[in-house]
């Protein structure tokens, strides 16, 4: 467990990185469902958690990056969505446009699920259900 640090002290930016950057980024990976989109989120979180830190002690890490990383991708989603446009041009040649909306609206009422359940609840369900395929 990680202590608090006083203002001056300068954390081990290594060990905080390579404790939390995978939960970071799975979080952000289940709420967007894109992996750049979920890259960027994370470096956004370590950046912003760096900047806090410089202007005051940092009591919990792990409740700050995962927080960060929560809305900073909840953020993003919100800006992805008023920009999405429909493309005619693009079309799968293994289902028709009826199944591809039916796959991307249950898609995305799933994202919308999960990110409303509880952090743990939400991060089983994704490893059992969505990383581990087990339906």
């Amino acid at each position: 467990m990680m202590r608090s640090m006083t203002t001056g002290e300068r954390p081990d930016w290594n060990r905080i990185v390579e404790k939390h950057s995978g939960r970071v980024f799975r979080i952000a990976l289940r709420i967007l469902g894109s992996v750049q989109e979920a890259e960027d989120v994370a470096q956004d979180a370590f950046v912003e958690a760096y900047q806090l830190h410089r202007a005051g002690p940092i009591q919990s890490w792990t409740g700050l990056l995962v927080r960060l990383a929560t809305l900073r991708a909840i953020d993003r989603l919100r800006r992805t969505r008023r920009s999405e446009q429909l493309d005619d041009t693009v079309q799968s040649t293994t289902t028709g446009p009826f199944e591809e909306a039916v796959a991307t609206e249950l898609a995305q009422s799933l994202r919308r699920a999960v990110a409303q359940l509880p952090d743990q609840q939400a991060t089983i369900f994704t490893l059992i259900y969505l990383v581990l395929r087990v339906v």
